[in-house]
């Protein structure tokens, strides 16, 4: 009987179809993408999730494996989903706190240390912050960005005290600020444990 590999996400794209085949090739294993807008959750004595009419969790086996993907639009659903998963001691890729922070860099980046691959020396600002801040003695340009940027969206360099302040202020939400580092290159690692799988070059 071969083992059953669900991949849980909002969508299925490009990484979700080549997760489908590679699966594929090994013959003691089979997959099936759940959409997470397919499930329905209920409340009564139990929570449950409905999949195709059915409780999703009450069919399984407990030998199943589950690969998380996106969440776009359906956070709370997939934090609640990942949350039955730990409960019942399902393996699932990422962990309940990677997948509650989610796109959160005010809650994912203070979680990450590594005296390997130290953060640029960072601050969190919020607008309550911006009115007791002292940029005195801080060196310009200093860049921000938002907590839930993504793909340099959002990031803005300031050349003075002033502009900093208005940036902090006049955001919906809190903002990372940063030295501005003349670099060359970025890279992001894939780190699993303490075993780096594997970068990629970032360009601009």
């Amino acid at each position: 009987m071969s083992q059953k590999i669900y991949i849980i996400g909002a969508d299925q794209a490009t990484e979700e179809s080549l997760l489908v085949a590679a699966i594929g090739t090994n013959s003691a294993l089979s997959s099936e993408v759940i959409l997470l807008k397919n499930l329905t959750v209920t409340l009564g004595k139990t929570t449950k999730f409905l999949y195709q009419g059915k409780d999703f969790f009450k069919a399984l086996n407990g030998n199943e494996k589950f690969i998380i993907r996106r969440s776009r639009g359906f956070y709370p659903k997939l934090v609640l989903f990942c949350q039955h998963l730990q409960e019942n001691n399902l393996t699932f890729t990422d962990s309940l706190d990677s997948v509650t922070s989610n796109l959160n860099k005010y809650l994912s980046l203070p979680a990450i240390e590594s005296e390997i691959f130290p953060h640029p020396p960072h601050t969190f600002f919020t607008d309550a912050d911006s009115k007791n801040l002292d940029l005195k003695d801080s060196n310009f340009p200093i860049l921000t960005k938002p907590i839930y940027g993504r793909h340099g969206d959002g990031i803005h360099i300031h050349t003075s005290a002033e502009k900093l302040h208005q940036a902090i202020g006049s955001s919906d939400q809190p903002l990372i600020a940063q030295a501005c580092l003349d670099i060359d290159y970025e890279f992001r690692i894939f780190v699993i444990g303490d075993q780096a799988l594997g970068a990629i070059r970032k360009t601009p």
